[in-house]
């Protein structure tokens, strides 16, 4: 059993990771093995509604040259805001 899945891209992940975080859609990161797969966390109903929207807006336009960002303050300190 998981709660997420890798997803090929087919373009340098990290690239990806930082258009979705422009949308404010976190996904988690590569491996190196792995450079145009990204992980998905399963989040609830919603939250993965917002992923297919931001990922459908992401996939039909141009990341190159993306670099992900540092997380911001609030995100880094409660990553989970569901959860509180």
């Amino acid at each position: 059993e998981t709660n997420c899945f890798m997803l090929d891209v087919k373009r340098p992940g990290n690239e990806v990771i930082a258009a979705m975080a422009a949308k404010d859609v976190y996904i988690g990161r590569i491996w190196p093995v792995w450079p145009t797969q990204v992980r998905i966390t399963v989040g609830t109903r919603d939250e993965m509604l917002a992923f297919r929207k931001a990922l459908r807006e992401v996939m039909s336009q141009s990341t190159a040259g993306l670099v992900p960002a540092p997380l911001s303050p609030k995100l880094a300190e409660h990553p989970y805001p569901h959860l509180s």
